[in-house]
């Protein structure tokens, strides 16, 4: 889902829950309050899945890079300098790390 999909279903069940709380205040029918809580509590979850969504996409996102690099490392023995090579793809790892991550070394 994407994230202005979660946003409008949060609106919804919390649209819902505000309506089951008028109607329980109003009634005092248990089925409201019961409502309310349901209705909470999935919006709630889609908070957290709102929350996720960043994550998940950096995730995925290293995920390649990680897969790109290691298939760059490994095809690097067959070139004329692996080693040189093998420096390259370390540097930009470290620069994935730094930039992604927000890893900056043992210095720090």
């Amino acid at each position: 889902m994407t994230r202005t999909e979660l946003e409008k279903l949060i609106d919804r069940y919390d649209t819902k829950a505000e309506k089951a709380f008028r109607n329980y205040q109003e009634t005092g029918v248990q089925r409201y309050e019961r409502e309310r809580q349901n209705a909470e509590d999935l919006a709630d979850a889609l908070r957290v899945a709102l929350g996720s969504i960043d994550d998940h996409n950096l995730l995925l996102h290293l995920k390649g890079e990680i897969t790109r690099l290691a298939s760059r490392a490994e095809s690097a023995q067959y070139k004329p300098e692996p080693e040189r090579e093998r420096e390259v793809i370390l540097k930009e790892l470290v620069s994935l790390a730094v930039g992604s991550c927000g890893y900056r070394g043992a210095d720090e």
